[in-house]
């Protein structure tokens, strides 16, 4: 499992679509898709808009920073804030830099159980949050897991298809003539490396034993 899986442009351009849509409906100015990298966090998509102070980018670290998105990401749960200036546990939080008293955010998990980071959206203005609003939020989270998670299958398979491969040049290079130690039966690959016959071909499962040949030379009081 990739612990930074790389969102390609396209997957990108709906998780705009979907923070756009979020300020759209919801009427606040923010709307983010944060992405968490340990122990920091950064802003991987900003909804477009004037009132919007996040720009994609932004880092910051998590280290007890008093961010809404800090303890989504350490309890895996829910967080909604209707006013923050109301609640002593938000009163050094870097939001209230940029007005942003209300929050709502859910954490985006990674096929594994891992945390990818959070969507949230903020605004300057006490809000509850409507059961519609956040059902939209709850639709969108499982759409970005669903996406992941096929970057995450997609990314194994490209893994599975260079093994296999680096096992079918290794097995092209046992079709050729093969250059082997005389003495420690080593054998040299096509760049002019030697390595061992186990190493060579890795696939295959090696065990040791002697002919009756060579037992009888080593060995000779062996019966």
């Amino acid at each position: 499992m990739m612990k930074q899986i790389h969102v390609p442009e396209h997957i990108k351009k709906i998780w705009q679509e979907m923070t756009d849509l979020i300020t759209e409906i919801t009427g606040a100015p923010v709307a983010l898709v944060m992405r968490f990298s340990d122990p920091c966090i950064d802003v991987f998509v900003s909804s477009i808009g004037t009132h919007n102070p996040y720009s994609p980018g932004e880092t910051q670290v998590l280290n007890n920073s008093g961010l809404y998105c800090e303890t989504v990401i350490k309890t895996q749960e829910t967080l909604i804030v209707c006013n923050a200036l109301n609640d002593e546990r938000w009163q050094a939080s870097p939001a209230f830099n940029r007005d942003m008293v209300s929050y709502l955010g859910y954490p985006v998990l990674l096929p594994n159980g891992d945390i990818y980071g959070t969507l949230c959206v903020l605004d300057r203005v006490s809000k509850g949050y409507s059961e519609s609003v956040r059902h939209l939020l709850q639709h969108f989270c499982k759409l970005m897991e669903s996406h992941l998670e096929l970057l995450c299958v997609n990314h194994a398979l490209v893994e599975k298809n260079r093994e296999i491969n680096r096992s079918l040049s290794q097995r092209r290079e046992l079709r050729g003539f093969i250059t082997m130690c005389a003495n420690c039966k080593s054998i040299k690959d096509t760049q002019g490396n030697w390595q061992d016959i186990e190493s060579f071909h890795p696939e295959a499962n090696f065990s040791h034993g002697i002919c009756p040949s060579c037992r009888r030379v080593l060995y000779p009081y062996l019966k």
